[in-house]
C-alpha cells in the first residue's frame, strides 16, 4: 500500500534536469531517479541532499537507478553517504535496476560487495518485505 508520494526537481548547472520521485510502501521507501540519464557531478549533491533529508530510523531505501546510463565519482559518493547514512538509522538500501554501464564502474571499484543490488524495484521491495 503506498501511502506516500513525493518528487523534488533540481535544474543543475548542465541546464537538464534530474527529477527524483519517491513512494514509501509500508516500511521501505523507493526512490526513482528521473530525467536525466548521469548521476555525476552536476547532479549528485542535490540527489544525495533529496535522499539523505527522507532518511528516518523507521524505513529501508530502494533506489531504482533503471534511467542512470551514467555515474562519475560525485555519483558514487552520493549513494555512499546514503548508503553509510542509512546503516546508521540501522537500516537497508538497496540498489535497483542498475543498468550495465552503472554496474561497470562498481564493479571496477568493487563496491558491488558494498551495495545490495536486484534487478528490478519488485525484487528489492520484496526482499526488504520478507516476501
Amino acid at each position: 500500500m503506498k501511502r506516500r508520494r513525493s518528487m523534488y526537481d533540481f535544474p543543475p548547472a548542465s541546464q537538464t534536469r534530474v527529477r527524483i520521485t519517491f513512494e514509501q510502501c509500508g516500511s521501505v521507501l523507493c526512490f526513482r531517479l528521473l530525467g536525466d540519464d548521469s548521476l555525476d557531478s552536476t547532479n549528485s549533491a542535490e540527489v544525495k541532499h533529496a535522499v539523505v533529508s527522507e532518511i528516518t530510523g523507521e524505513v529501508d531505501l530502494v533506489i531504482d537507478l533503471s534511467a542512470v546510463r551514467f555515474i562519475d565519482s560525485s555519483g558514487v559518493g552520493a549513494l555512499v553517504s546514503v548508503l553509510k547514512k542509512a546503516r546508521s538509522r540501522g537500516r537497508r538500501m538497496i540498489l535497483a535496476g542498475v543498468t550495465p554501464p552503472v554496474r561497470s564502474i562498481l564493479e571496477v571499484i568493487r563496491l558491488t560487495a558494498v551495495f545490495e543490488l536486484r534487478d528490478t524495484v519488485e525484487e528489492a521491495l520484496a526482499l526488504l518485505e520478507g516476501r
